[in-house]
């Protein structure tokens, strides 16, 4: 059963095992979020550094560990406090393509112009009604250390602007390091460390995996390949 790890065994056990697809898929979604105590704890304190702290938050994890599922949780569990714009940085496109999805986001309209100086003149007083209507304005940036060097740039400077009631924009970005050209955002940066399942948590977090795509019956691992897992 270990051949469950191998991709190109997916024909043979998703047959097998009569599932309707993959169990570990790597896209995340709400069926596949795993709730340990751990994770619960980091889904908490990024929820407490949107709408309670001036933070920038950087989850960080090796790949595969859960961090867009996590952030894709957060997404999920917001309520109209928060006014949020993801970006996937592994498809992003161009510059201008980002700030334009960004801008569109955050309900600045595309005829308002997109011009280096005029871009940022109208999202600064966008953010600034946000913020005066009681909406956080935040950027979900999900694998981050896969931007290119220009837009990371970019983000950066958007959560340097501030007014006299504080810092405009927040951000929660997740990376497979630690990032340390994030740490010059004005002493604003927490980083958020998310481990791997223990070995008590994967059997369970195996079984959600297989049920939400349609298994019946007892968890196939024996202890020995849970073990090796």
């Amino acid at each position: 059963m270990n051949k469950l790890a191998n991709s190109s065994a997916e024909p043979s056990y998703i047959s097998r095992l009569a599932l309707n697809a993959s169990p570990f898929s790597s896209s995340a979604n709400a069926d596949s979020f795993f709730n340990s105590e751990q994770i619960e704890q980091r889904l908490n304190l990024l929820f407490h550094l949107v709408r309670s702290s001036d933070k920038v938050g950087l989850l960080f994890a090796e790949q595969g560990v859960g961090k867009s599922t996590l952030i894709t949780q957060l997404q999920q569990g917001a309520g109209d406090e928060l006014r949020i714009v993801r970006i996937d940085a592994q498809s992003s496109a161009d510059s201008s393509s980002l700030i334009l999805q960004c801008l569109r986001a955050f309900g600045v309209e595309e005829e308002e112009g997109s011009e280096n100086d005029e871009y940022k003149a109208h999202l600064k007083n966008r953010l600034k009604r946000l913020l005066d209507l009681n909406i956080r304005p935040l950027l979900l940036v999900d694998d981050s250390d896969s931007l290119a060097p220009v837009n990371l740039a970019i983000f950066k400077e958007w959560l340097s602007w501030q007014d006299d009631e504080g810092f405009l924009l927040q951000a929660i970005f997740t990376a497979s390091r630690v990032m340390p050209e994030l740490e010059n955002i004005d002493g604003r940066l927490q980083r958020v460390d998310l481990p791997g399942l223990t070995e008590q948590e994967l059997s369970a977090y195996l079984m959600q995996r297989l049920v939400s795509v349609g298994f019946q019956g007892e968890l196939p691992f024996s202890p020995k390949e849970i073990k090796k897992f």
